[in-house]
């Protein structure tokens, strides 16, 4: 049974081809979806066998002395490997050594950002920082009163130093359109999920955690200048690319 499954899938070339391109797609796909290390490495599992799966296709062409269909599944193996590896090695991963000499101050505090499902139901108002599957991924909400329309967005910097953090991410990402005429405190969060968009922090990376200043600006639509609503302290860490 399994040597008639090998033969009816390895016996056409096109078929480990086609599952090439399949686990490559996939791999695309997870990777820029994931929401959690696990799910981000299941992406590369699926390519990986995807690899393997186009080895052993030219290897068994080899076996078959199929030498044209051989010469061409090792050329695109070996196009296809160098290309990934050079991906991978030039663009995918850099390390961040931003954070490598940072102090976090134990003389102020420092909150941590709340996981999605710890719901917080303020009677104040105020701002929470979530975290959003990885490190350096992160979400927000605003809960706050009467406001005229306009919107809200981040700023951050790192403590020590105040460095500004990501100015250009969080300009894009983290604006959100707000309006309550009323003394009822309402939450507002930006509207990609019912969670929220994610924002990336991309100074420092995974496993070394620092800390940052978190301000919630107010823009309003209707003249009038910027203002500072919030602003709190909290331990995080940046994005791993």
């Amino acid at each position: 049974m399994i040597r008639k499954l090998f033969k009816f899938f390895f016996d056409n070339w096109y078929r480990p081809l086609l599952f090439f391109f399949i686990s490559t797609l996939l791999f695309i796909w997870i990777t820029g979806v994931a929401s959690t290390t696990t799910i981000y490495y299941l992406g590369f599992v699926i390519l990986y066998i995807g690899f393997a799966i186009l080895l052993t296709s030219t290897i068994y062409e080899l076996y078959k002395k199929s030498w044209r269909k051989f010469i061409l599944s090792g050329l695109l193996f070996c196009f296809i490997f160098l290309t990934f590896y050079l991906i991978e090695n030039l663009i995918a991963y850099h390390p961040d050594h931003y954070a490598d000499n940072l102090k976090i101050p134990d003389n102020i505090q420092i909150n941590i950002p709340l996981n999605n499902n710890e719901t917080k139901n303020n009677s104040e108002t105020t701002f929470h920082l979530y975290n959003a599957g990885q490190p350096g991924l992160y979400m927000y909400a605003v809960w706050t009163k009467r406001i005229e329309r306009g919107k809200l967005y981040l700023k951050a910097f790192e403590i020590t130093h105040n460095d500004p953090l990501s100015v250009d991410e969080l300009l894009e990402k983290t604006l959100i359109e707000v309006y309550n005429p009323t003394d009822s405190i309402v939450k507002f969060i930006t509207k990609d999920s019912e969670e929220g968009r994610p924002f990336t922090i991309y100074e420092g990376e995974w496993g070394k955690p620092y800390a940052a200043k978190f301000e919630v600006w107010f823009k309003p639509d209707i003249g009038g200048h910027e203002k500072k609503l919030f602003e709190k302290n909290y331990k995080i860490e940046g994005w791993q690319r």
